[in-house]
């Protein structure tokens, strides 16, 4: 935004204040996330929510991070990758539909793969599921939510 309003200096006189919001620390990500999860109806498992602490610690702190789009991208993609995992399964539980596990949570950039977990499709793939248009239904009947976007 900086570089935009410095661009025009007849731009920069116009907003003669300029507020600063701090990045999210990893403890509010992850509360995101959970809230996230819970508006949403999912449960995260404990080892689910100490692998999405440390995605979030294991992520670059540059410019841009920390905002709750980070937390709401890892929670669609748990949630894609738990749709994944569960179509192998023949008749799942109430609790496992509802339930996002480690292996749900995607690895770390740059460490190798937790045996078991499935890999996130190639996005020229497409996996028939109704996650992301969930998501989109409640986020529209809620309106937008001051805490997922910084």
């Amino acid at each position: 935004m900086d570089q935009f309003v410095n661009a025009n200096p007849g731009l920069k006189s116009r907003f003669p204040r300029t507020i600063a919001f701090p990045d999210y620390s990893t403890d509010e990500l992850v509360v995101i996330f959970e809230r996230l999860g819970e508006r949403n109806h999912y449960n995260c498992d404990p080892d689910a929510i100490g692998r999405v602490r440390a995605w979030i610690d294991a992520q670059p702190r540059t410019k841009g991070f920390g905002n709750g789009r980070l937390a709401r991208n890892l929670f669609e993609e748990a949630a894609g990758r738990q749709a994944t995992r569960l179509v192998e399964l023949t008749e799942p539980t109430d609790e496992q539909l509802v339930t996002l596990t480690g292996a749900d949570i995607p690895d770390i950039p740059g460490t190798l793969p937790t045996p078991g977990t499935p890999t996130t499709p190639a996005p020229t793939e497409t996996h028939p599921t109704e996650t992301h248009s969930v998501l989109d239904q409640d986020r529209a009947a809620d309106g937008p939510d001051p805490h997922l976007d910084k």
